[in-house]
């Protein structure tokens, strides 16, 4: 059975076949047949770059760490937003002089680039730009953390909005990148704030209609950033997935008076979405509080009960849960 199955890959192929002469390729015609180049020896390409970035163009930065991402002999550049600045080839085959130098590069690209001063309007795409600033301070968290912290408002009001458009910060796998961004939301309170704001209206003009920005608002929370949300769920013009996400972490985070008023939202419009939303997550963050505002309702509304405890139900691993309270009740 074995050598029917492997048969084919043992039969002789002639020698003027397609297979024979793909055999017979060599490196060079791979690379010429798919208009591929092999990188130079790369301590030039970064000496260059280098140069460049110290005679006093900030912007040299993206040229220097595509180059450090590409060895001798390479032919892809690693793309920014999949960098791990200290684990470049450019970085761990340098001099103790040479990553010095890297290291003012990256100062002087986040100092002096004028990328910030471009439209940054939340959107789908992520620019160069954008993650080579969060490359340029994850290496300095790792090399020289000072220097961040002693930077003022005005710095990190530019860089805010590089971290949301780079996402990063905000999917729990680089930790450096999260207390940097976490260090931005200490320094400027005020942009931070808003940029999160701008990305939940986006977000809910999506299709999906789903906060993406979770872990970001997590990270970035302040009281002044609960109490703006707060007054946006009032409102009551985001999608109603949105604004449950948004009331569980007023109520986790336990922001004053957001919870009588969500009782009232519920007792006045639990036949709605909104109001469904609201009463799983006032489940989802204590039963027993929860309990004395949606028993009522549960009695003169059983349509309304049954969704309400077959959803919870469905989305709680203790499922069971619920339902002792509720046969206690009955």
């Amino acid at each position: 059975m074995l050598a029917a199955e492997c048969k084919g890959l043992f039969e002789p192929a002639p020698l003027d076949s397609e297979m024979a002469k793909w055999e017979r390729q060599s490196r060079e015609d791979f690379l010429r047949g798919n208009n591929l180049q092999e990188a130079p020896v790369m301590a030039p390409r970064v000496e260059a770059a280098l140069v460049k970035s110290e005679d006093g163009d900030a912007d040299e930065w993206l040229r220097l760490i595509s180059e450090m991402s590409v060895e001798e002999g390479g032919t892809h550049y690693k793309e920014f937003r999949w960098m791990k600045p200290l684990e470049l080839p450019g970085w761990v085959e340098a001099s103790d002089e040479t990553r010095l130098r890297i290291v003012e590069a990256a100062k002087r690209y986040l100092m002096g680039t004028t990328f910030p001063e471009l439209d940054s309007t939340p959107s789908n795409q992520v620019r160069n730009g954008a993650s080579g600033g969060i490359n340029a301070l994850w290496l300095l968290q790792a090399m020289e953390p000072t220097f961040l912290q002693e930077q003022p408002p005005k710095f990190w009001t530019r860089w805010i909005p590089s971290f949301t458009e780079d996402g990063r910060a905000g999917e729990d796998k680089v930790l450096a990148i999260e207390e940097i961004f976490r260090l931005a939301a200490r320094s400027a309170p005020d942009a931070m704030n808003q940029r999160l704001l701008a990305l939940i209206d986006f977000q809910n003009a999506g299709e999906q209609k789903y906060l993406f920005c979770s872990a970001l608002l997590d990270r970035g929370w302040s009281e002044s950033l609960g109490h703006l949300l707060f007054q946006r769920l009032q409102k009551n013009d985001l999608a109603p997935s949105i604004q449950g996400s948004l009331l569980n972490k007023l109520l986790l985070n336990e922001v004053a008076d957001v919870r009588t008023w969500a009782e009232d939202v519920i007792r006045a419009d639990h036949e709605t979405e909104r109001g469904m939303t609201f009463s799983r997550v006032l489940l989802g963050v204590g039963e027993e509080k929860a309990w004395p505002v949606l028993w009522p309702l549960i009695q003169n509304d059983a349509k309304f009960g049954r969704a309400l405890l077959e959803g919870f139900s469905y989305g709680r691993p203790d499922r069971s849960a619920f339902g002792g309270i509720y046969r206690s009740r009955t």
